[in-house]
């Protein structure tokens, strides 16, 4: 019955290794060691990106909510036509 494990070893640098056994019949076994540290690396380069990315994203756009709200909520022509500009420099 084959074996499988993720094993990390921490400290510069840390490695993730992804080792699998099977026994062979009548005796001895097959031993594969998979260096997974560059693939766990970029994973985790690509989770902050999306996070940093999402983060930036959601400053203007809140701030563009809310002048939008404003907007649909004023009557006056001069408010509207100010808000509109701060709109468009977002």
């Amino acid at each position: 019955m084959p074996v499988e494990e993720k094993v990390s070893l921490f400290g510069p640098p840390m490695r993730v290794l992804l080792v699998r056994a099977a026994p062979f019949e009548g005796g001895g076994a097959l031993v594969t060691i998979d260096d997974l540290s560059e693939r766990a690396r970029l994973d985790a380069v690509r989770t902050d990106f999306v996070s940093n990315i999402s983060h930036e994203l959601k400053t203007p756009v809140g701030a563009l909510a809310l002048l939008a709200e404003t907007l649909a909520d004023s009557d006056d022509l001069e408010v509207n036509r100010r808000l509109a500009n701060k709109m468009v420099d977002e």
